[in-house]
């Protein structure tokens, strides 16, 4: 049973149990792979099925480590396999069980918030910071925060770290930094951000920056055709740098709340520009008529839509006073007045 419940493995060497920290550090680098897809997963995604499945399986290894033996942990055990060509590094095993009991805690929380109760907040995105922030430091660089930890809250200092620098020693000369070498890693890092913000990486920043909404902001054919490409784009609220400065915000913009609401119904007569432009069917389906429907007549004038047209040429001529009713589409835009200059004489 002893054997069992057991934390680290009795050398002869050393007067305490030991890991190997090479197994240890492979172990961290597993963890730190698929603890960074989960989490690019639900920060990109949104998705927080793998980041949940993620924190169970984290928190099962964790649990065997610190309460049973970590020999039976099976992230170790696949770190084991992957190192055991190399030659051990023996770590104390005091210091790691306490940073491990960090990383057990940690796992405990997100199990609570994330797999019992989905709560899903800035908290969590903490926590997963801490968690890829001590694994990545453990396997990148074999530096095991916690153990740092371990000494502050412990009388006995932590021994046989990692690269034995539990120890105070003098560093080599190979292991110095000299000025120069920290300006070229300054230049570097300049030179990344200049990259990164290069027109090699974004070519089209400054020309195109809503590159989604140009799709939406091109004209129809019957804007352009009769003139009102600038002002259909200003309508729908596009290309506002085009407004000519003659222009004042009461010609630009019309008086949308004297214009006349859309009537009831609809006058589904094409007007004789659409049907000369081949535009029959599209006027109509813009104008929410359907092409199979058949025209309706159309009511008389009411007071509020009386032209400034003279009234003789409209008892002369029906089928004219017909086609010189402004669609709803020219009414709702403000531009009724400019519809008939542009296609009543």
């Amino acid at each position: 049973m002893n054997t069992i419940f057991s934390f680290g493995e009795k050398v002869p060497e050393y007067d305490m149990k030991v890991l190997n920290e090479r197994e240890v550090r492979a172990s961290a680098g597993i963890l730190f792979l698929f603890a960074m897809i989960s989490f690019l997963n639900s920060w990109l995604i949104g998705d927080f099925t793998i980041t949940k499945i993620f924190v169970v399986i984290f928190l099962i290894d964790f649990s065997i480590r610190v309460l049973i033996n970590p020999k039976y942990a099976p992230t170790l055990i696949i770190g084991r396999f992957f190192v055991r060509h190399q030659k051990v590094e023996y770590i104390g095993a005091p210091q790691k069980r306490f940073a491990w009991l960090i990383g057990l805690v940690l796992a405990v929380i997100m199990f609570y918030l994330i797999v019992l109760n989905n709560v899903i907040g800035p908290f969590n995105l903490l926590v997963c910071l801490i968690c890829l922030t001590l694994l990545f430091f453990e396997a990148a660089f074999g530096i095991c925060i916690g153990c740092k930890i371990y000494n502050v809250f412990h009388k006995e200092k932590a021994k046989l770290c990692p690269g034995n620098s539990c120890e105070i020693n003098k560093r080599e000369a190979i292991q110095t930094i000299s000025p120069i070498q920290m300006l070229l890693v300054a230049v570097f890092l300049g030179l990344i951000y200049t990259v990164a913000n290069s027109a090699l990486i974004k070519p089209q920043q400054n020309s195109h920056p809503d590159s989604a909404e140009k799709k939406d902001c091109t004209a129809p054919d019957w804007a352009v055709a009769m003139g009102h490409k600038e002002k259909w784009e200003l309508h729908h609220g596009c290309n506002k740098s085009a407004i000519k400065p003659s222009e004042t915000p009461a010609s630009v913009v019309a008086t949308p709340v004297s214009a006349p609401k859309a009537k009831t119904t609809k006058d589904c007569v094409a007007p004789d520009w659409a049907v000369a432009m081949g535009h029959k069917e599209k006027w109509e389906l813009h104008n929410g008529c359907k092409s199979d429907t058949k025209t309706t007549e159309v009511n008389a004038p009411t007071p509020v839509e009386t032209t400034p047209l003279p009234t003789p040429q409209t008892t002369q001529k029906s089928n004219k006073a017909e086609d010189c009713v402004a669609p709803d589409w020219a009414v709702e835009m403000g531009h009724k007045e400019m519809w008939k200059q542009h296609n009543c004489q």
